[in-house]
């Protein structure tokens, strides 16, 4: 049985070489191979670290973090508003997102 009915969505994508990117050595592994598969492929890149966000915008990649998905997802219908604010407070309580950053986005939900 097949979960959520997703075969074929996802493709799982070996990284064979870092891409050579200014400060790209600073991160862990899996941050270096996920800038390097959305460098390579072209694709948007979901990431929350400070550094790897900063490297993955000047090499010309688009970014967003959770939080950003969170907001789209309740723009989109996907969520109610409760479950964004719930959902952001937890972000905010792990300390994923600043207070200026969560007061910002529960202003936007309104």
């Amino acid at each position: 049985m097949e979960a959520f009915g997703i075969k074929g969505f996802i493709k799982v994508t070996k990284c064979n070489r870092i891409a050579d990117l200014p400060d790209i050595l600073r991160l862990d592994q899996g941050e270096m191979e996920a800038i390097t598969l959305a460098y390579q492929l072209k694709f948007p890149l979901l990431i929350e670290e400070t550094i790897g966000r900063q490297i993955a915008q000047n090499a010309g990649l688009k970014i967003s973090g959770i939080a950003g998905q969170i907001i789209k997802a309740k723009r989109e219908g996907v969520i109610g508003t409760e479950d964004a604010e719930k959902k952001l407070k937890e972000l905010f309580n792990h300390g994923r997102i600043n207070s200026k950053i969560f007061k910002t986005l529960i202003s936007s939900l309104k």
